[in-house]
């Protein structure tokens, strides 16, 4: 991979992929920040050509990825339920003061 020049920008954070954190370098001098973009987006080319070497079973989006699709049709699901919940409470209690106001 040839030296590359990567443009900075001003937000000084610099997106991560999948298995990879972002980068982060407000807190790191300036005149590092270019071999730690690039160093940063060779670890990215590294991973996929990781990944790809895998089973595929073994691959960060049959894995990870996956099981975080899961987790939010879950949390989804449950989210649902306690709203449903919540109705059906807010109905009984409609009814009761219904009922309550008729007696007075």
């Amino acid at each position: 991979m040839k030296n590359k020049k990567y443009i900075i920008p001003d937000t000084y954070i610099i997106n991560g992929y999948k298995g990879i954190m972002d980068l982060d370098l407000t807190s790191i001098d300036k005149k590092f920040h270019q071999e730690l973009v690039s160093l940063h987006f060779k670890q990215i080319e590294d991973y996929k050509l990781e990944q790809l070497k895998r089973p595929i079973n073994l691959r960060y989006e049959n894995t990870i990825e996956r099981l975080e699709k899961q987790n939010k049709e879950i949390s989804k699901i449950i989210h649902k339920r306690e709203i449903a919940i919540l109705e059906e409470k807010n109905h009984h209690y409609q009814l009761r003061l219904k009922y309550w106001k008729a007696k007075q």
